[in-house]
């Protein structure tokens, strides 16, 4: 009987320090191997040229992922047409580093764009001054979140009335600093406890 791992040449084995046929792991050259060192065909792991492989170092077609020139390809390090990502001018691309037009996140100056950097009317996020809106940074009215002076808010800065986290005095408060009667948690002495 041939032992499996033997340090001459045999046939067969996957393991062999020697040549042998037909195993994925030799290190001579093999044919129809994907994990070969010399040149094979067909392989998609292929360290030489091969044909219509989608992972390939040197030139092929219809690659989208080809470092080469190819055809057609919306990751193209070259001059395309319409690709939304492309790096030289293309046109109506929303996100084109030239100027566009009708463009939401356009560089340049545009209109009606919510997200404008010039000026804009109407806009709820507008860096100038706006009318009722929630989030605006100049005074507004009736705005729940205001920096100003609000009357009936529950978090206002100034004085409130009828405000469960008032920081005035309060009565009837389960919680009070002060003296209270029939309440668990008094610090004061209480009846009935």
């Amino acid at each position: 009987m041939v032992p499996p791992y033997i340090n001459g040449p045999s046939t067969h084995s996957p393991y062999n320090n020697g040549p042998t046929t037909h195993s994925p792991y030799i290190n001579g050259p093999s044919t129809h191997s994907p994990y070969n060192n010399g040149p094979t065909r067909h392989s998609p792991y292929n360290n030489g040229p091969t044909t219509h492989s989608p992972y390939n170092n040197g030139p092929n077609t219809l690659s989208p992922y080809n470092n080469g020139p190819s055809t057609h390809s919306p990751y193209k390090n070259g001059p395309t047409t319409n690709s939304p990502y492309n790096n030289g001018p293309t046109r109506h691309s929303p996100y084109n580093n030239g100027p566009s037009t009708h463009s939401p996140y356009n560089n340049g100056p545009t209109r009606h764009s919510p997200y404008s950097n010039g000026p804009t009317r109407q806009s709820p996020y507008n860096n100038g001054p706006t009318r009722h809106s929630l989030y605006n940074n100049g005074p507004t009215t009736h705005s729940p979140y205001n920096n100003g002076p609000t009357t009936n808010s529950p978090y206002n800065n100034g004085p409130t009335r009828h405000s469960p986290y008032n920081n005035g005095p309060t009565r009837p408060s389960p919680y009070s600093n002060g003296p209270t009667t029939h309440s668990p948690y008094n610090n004061a002495p209480t009846k009935h406890s």
